[in-house]
């Protein structure tokens, strides 16, 4: 008997290339604050069983329509995106990248005011069975880098009125 040993029909399932790695999917960690007019990625990976053949596809939930999927751009579909971000991708500003078969780039090159929203990077189901999540989001906001800022007693705010909590205070690097 060698010194390892897989039973029978664990040997069979492997040398098969059966796999028991779940799916997941994991997005750039939010909530994201950029610069509206400049060039913004969001990057999006997926690790498990399916991770290196699968697609991407890219949504967005407006706050003004929060139960809404607007699809932005796919991998696999090139006529995925609706209406409002169609003539973008059409024109090249709105685009994914694909690093590796795992791992793909959402770019916008002129981030606009209006594309706050939570984004969803979603890779579709290929096999007969769910393990894992096939979704993940964040959430991104356009910021005007022009408004002014003042300092009040319950926090910053802004000249137009909104309210930055502490959470808009504490902002990484701009994505480039």
């Amino acid at each position: 008997m060698p010194p390892f040993h897989l039973p029978g029909g664990l040997l069979l399932l492997t040398m098969l290339g059966v796999s028991w790695a779940q799916h997941e999917v994991t997005v750039e960690q939010g909530p994201l604050y950029r610069t509206i007019g400049t060039h913004i990625t969001i990057w999006c990976k997926v690790t498990g069983d399916q991770g290196a053949s699968s697609q991407f596809e890219f949504s967005v939930r407006f706050p003004s329509a929060p139960d809404r999927d607007i699809n932005i751009v796919s991998t696999g579909d090139p006529n995925f995106s609706y209406a409002k971000f169609s003539k973008r991708v059409q024109y090249g500003d709105i685009y994914v990248e694909r690093v590796s078969g795992d791992h793909t780039v959402l770019h916008i090159g002129h981030l606009q005011e209006q594309d706050t929203g939570e984004y969803e990077c979603y890779t579709p189901n290929t096999g007969t069975n769910f393990y894992g999540t096939y979704s993940a989001k964040t959430n991104l906001t356009g910021e005007d880098t022009h408004t002014t800022h003042s300092m009040g007693p319950w926090g910053m705010s802004r000249g137009h009125g909104g309210f930055l909590g502490a959470q808009g205070m504490s902002r990484g690097t701009e994505d480039v």
